[in-house]
């Protein structure tokens, strides 16, 4: 059971990046179809349930393709994207605590990175199983100091249709370049013990979607936030949502980095040229900003995320 839990926040870690601790996320993919929204949340759930049961069953028994070329390419290209997402909403955090804040925050989370080009699976393990669960635990706390003044301000909803396929894509952008760690979970577990992990994280991001696609319906101006359950914090739960940003941001960073660093390495990269492609380039491509690269470059992502699953299990 031990092991359950550390592959639960393994995957927790890796899907709640800058997007969804933000809200960001949830606005672009649910909150943006009204009322509808709340009926596409239990298709996610399935759909994430699923996933997560194929690729660690996959990964159980070790059928997966990792060696493509353009696999290897096409996965560099999504993390970057990712990656960068997540250095952004790191740096819009860190302006609040000023330039050298700023810089400091920005050190630390480079020194991260730097640990997991180079190192394996069990580091991003150790690192969530401590980070996921205070972050967590101040959303939870936040819900429940902004949930009583909620209500519903908003009449209908629109393109349901459009809404079920943002759904489906908003799946698969979480699932596509994580699908090689979560793959890498399964090893030695049981089926029952990937039953209960695959349920259990299905069932803890789903809750969170849904409150927090709730909370923003309450509020249906702050869908266009770059961060809108920031914009509805104040004094210390304003500072602690900073720190679930950071957090979020930086689990989904540092498996970003692995993946990107794993396959730099199938592709022959080594050293200065693995840190540079994997961390670098991001850092730069960061740049864009954090509400463009979610709104934008997320949906791109989500499409080349298709080609990545068929790539590595569609014929494994």
């Amino acid at each position: 059971m031990k092991r359950c839990f550390f592959v639960i926040f393994l995957i927790l870690g890796t899907v709640i990046g800058s997007g969804f601790s933000t809200g960001k996320e949830i606005a672009v993919f649910f909150s943006r179809f009204g009322y509808y929204s709340f009926a596409f949340i239990p298709l996610a759930f399935c759909l994430f349930y699923f996933a997560f049961y194929f690729l660690m069953s996959k990964g159980k028994d070790r059928k997966w393709n990792e060696k493509s070329k353009y696999l290897n390419v096409i996965m560099l290209f999504c993390a970057s994207i990712f990656s960068a997402s997540m250095f952004a909403g790191i740096q819009n955090c860190g302006i609040n605590f000023g330039h050298v804040g700023c810089f400091v925050l920005i050190s630390i989370v480079l020194v991260f990175c730097f640990v997991a080009c180079f190192k394996n699976l069990l580091f991003l393990s150790k690192t969530n199983v401590f980070l996921v669960p205070v972050l967590l635990l101040i959303l939870i706390s936040f819900f429940f100091i902004i949930l009583p003044d909620c209500s519903l301000s908003i009449n209908g909803g629109r393109d349901s249709l459009l809404g079920m396929f943002f759904c489906c894509l908003y799946v698969v952008l979480n699932i596509s370049l994580s699908s090689v760690v979560i793959a890498s979970c399964g090893e030695g577990l049981t089926k029952k013990q990937i039953r209960f992990a695959s349920f259990v994280s299905a069932f803890i991001l789903s809750a969170f979607i849904f409150v927090i696609n709730f909370v923003i319906l309450c509020n249906y101006d702050l869908i266009f936030s770059s961060m809108p359950l920031l914009s509805l914090s104040s004094g210390v739960m304003n500072v602690l949502l900073h720190f679930v940003i950071i957090v979020g941001c930086l689990t989904t960073l540092l498996s970003m980095v692995y993946i990107s660093a794993t396959s730099c390495e199938r592709l022959g990269m080594k050293h200065f040229s693995k840190f540079f492609v994997s961390v670098v380039i991001p850092f730069v491509l960061s740049l864009i900003g954090f509400s463009s690269i979610v709104s934008i470059l997320y949906p791109i992502a989500s499409f080349f995320g298709i080609i990545v699953l068929f790539l590595l299990f569609g014929r494994a």
